[in-house]
C-alpha cells in the first residue's frame, strides 16, 4: 500500500478556495510512504512522473481527503486520472462510520498520541518563504499520521474520535467504506 499527501503552493487565502477549484492549484510537494518497504518518498513538482509510476504500481493508494482534494490537484500532472487507482480515502470511511468528517489532527491525537505539525496554511507559507525542509517535514508527518491511523483501525477494527461536543468515543471502523475507484469502462471493477 502507498500512503500519500499533497501540498499546494496556494491556500484558502489566495481566492482559489472560494469555489474549491482544485484544478487551479499547483503542487509544491507530495510525500508518500510504502508500508511494505517501510520507506518514505519525497516528490517536488519536477518529480511527479516518478510519483505517478509509484502510484500506478501500487496495489492500493491511501490518503486522507484524497478523493476530493489530492487527486483533484494531481490529475493535471498525471497522464492517467488518479481516481482510476484502487484507493482508500480514510476520511470517507470515517464519515461513513461516524456521520461526520473528522480532521486528521483530531483523529491522530486520540489514536496515535501525536498530531500534525501545523496546518495547510503553514505548508503554503513554507513554500512561499522557500523553506523546503520545513515543508517536506510537515507533509511527511501527515503521511506518517495517515498510515498510523490506518494501522490502528486495521489492527483493532476500531477507531477513537472526538464527538461534536469534544468527548472521546470509540467506533468500529472498516476502511473498505472508503474504497474508491472511478469507472473508466464497463470491464473495470467498481469499488464505490
Amino acid at each position: 500500500m502507498l500512503f500519500f499527501d499533497v501540498e499546494t503552493k496556494t491556500s484558502e487565502t489566495s481566492g482559489i478556495w472560494d469555489s474549491f477549484n482544485v484544478d487551479a492549484m499547483e503542487i509544491s510537494f507530495v510525500g508518500a510512504y510504502d508500508n511494505e518497504k517501510d520507506q518514505f518518498y519525497s516528490f517536488w513538482e519536477k518529480d511527479l512522473e516518478k510519483l505517478e509510476e509509484l502510484m500506478v504500481g501500487s496495489e492500493t493508494v491511501v490518503g486522507y481527503n484524497s478523493w476530493l482534494f489530492d487527486y483533484g490537484v494531481l490529475k493535471r500532472y498525471f497522464s492517467v486520472d488518479p481516481r482510476t487507482f484502487p484507493s482508500i480515502d480514510l476520511m470517507i470511511a470515517l464519515k461513513e462510520a461516524l456521520g461526520f468528517r473528522p480532521k486528521l489532527n483530531d483523529i491522530a491525537w486520540v489514536n496515535v498520541g501525536s498530531g500534525k505539525l501545523g496546518s495547510g496554511l503553514d505548508a503554503t507559507d513554507y513554500w512561499a518563504k522557500g523553506e523546503k525542509d520545513k515543508l517536506e517535514k510537515y507533509c511527511l508527518e501527515d503521511v506518517r499520521l495517515t498510515y498510523e491511523v490506518w494501522k490502528v483501525g486495521e489492527e483493532t477494527g476500531k477507531i477513537k474520535y472526538y464527538d461534536k461536543s469534544g468527548f472521546e468515543k470509540e467506533a468500529e471502523i472498516d476502511w473498505n467504506l472508503g474504497k474508491m475507484q472511478k469507472v473508466v469502462n464497463s470491464e473495470q471493477k467498481r469499488l464505490i
